[in-house]
């Protein structure tokens, strides 16, 4: 991953894309090896789009193995899913997310939205409602 960059990890489901990207998101926090890759410290906002209930645990279970105080990680997590879709919300997404920026010392340098599922969903949700003209004669 290069800075200032946007990158997705996808593929079928099971096949760890949440395992990768909180490891990449803890190693971030912690300032060490991503499996042997140097990577640079910041804090890491997590946008969950799903399974938040299993998150915390899975992040202090990674924290005792790498022996990481989890108090003493930059590492945010929204409390509710975020309709990305909708402008508003968005927007009060950013805000927070540029809110958190002023109130932590470590620069935030990586931010996850995961999972994209929810979102596609509402979209496609919001599509289906959305009138359909046609312009043929």
């Amino acid at each position: 991953m290069q800075t200032d960059t946007i990158d997705i990890l996808f593929g079928q489901s099971n096949t760890c894309r949440s395992f990768l990207t909180l490891e990449l998101a803890l190693c971030t926090a912690a300032g060490v090896e991503f499996f042997g890759i140097s990577v640079g410290q910041g804090a890491v906002v997590w946008v969950a789009g799903e399974g938040r209930g299993g998150l915390a645990r899975r992040i202090e279970v990674r924290c005792l193995h790498q022996d990481v105080n989890v108090v003493d990680l930059p590492c945010y997590i929204t409390a509710t899913a975020v309709p990305m879709i909708n402008q508003l919300a968005f927007a009060k997404l950013c805000g927070r997310i540029c809110s958190t920026m002023n109130d932590v010392a470590a620069p935030i340098v990586l931010v996850i939205i995961d999972t994209m599922a929810p979102i596609l969903m509402q979209a496609m949700r919001t599509l289906h409602r959305m009138p359909w003209h046609s312009s043929a004669p």
